[in-house]
């Protein structure tokens, strides 16, 4: 897995960060099988704020299957020094079915973003989550943006999913 986006303005497009999140996980992960198309998967990218110091990043791709690919990372000095680590879990059905009911009602059709509809009262320069469904061709994203406070236990809600995963809540 990469770090695809660093802080606002440094780095690549969010809309390749999945790809490129999944496509190397499989290269990281060796002795793990690859993903199956046919089984859902749920890509989960905590993108840290502008101005954010070490620029901590969280991001995991959890699969039906019972496969929880992980990698964190953080800057130890300036853009050019990013340390990662990537590890592979299993995690029971029972997990991903919990994880998956978590986040359900926040899937929607849209990004949540300033100034719109669902995020009138709004901050600049907060930490962003990116949230990718996936079952074969079907692939939906949604990307929370936590300066949004028009919805406070939906932000609270989609940080703590991955305790669900055996992980601890990111809020």
């Amino acid at each position: 897995m990469v770090h695809g986006r660093y802080c606002h303005g440094h780095g690549m497009s969010s809309r390749w960060i999945l790809p490129i999140l999944v496509a190397t996980a499989l290269v990281g992960c060796a002795n793990t099988p690859p993903v199956d198309p046919t089984v859902e998967h749920i890509a989960y990218a905590l993108e840290p704020p502008p101005f954010c110091g070490r620029c901590e990043t969280v991001k995991f791709v959890a699969s039906e299957d019972g496969v929880l690919r992980i990698e964190t990372g953080y800057w130890v000095g300036n853009y050019k020094h990013w340390r990662r680590r990537r590890e592979v879990q299993r995690i029971t059905p029972a997990q991903f079915a919990d994880f998956r009911v978590k986040i359900a009602p926040y899937r929607g059709e849209r990004d949540i973003v300033g100034g719109e509809k669902g995020c009138r009262k709004y901050h600049p320069d907060d930490a962003s989550l990116r949230v990718e469904w996936i079952l074969g061709s079907d692939r939906r994203v949604r990307v929370f943006d936590f300066g949004c406070e028009d919805d406070p236990g939906m932000n609270r809600t989609v940080l703590a999913a991955p305790s669900a995963l055996g992980l601890k809540s990111l809020f």
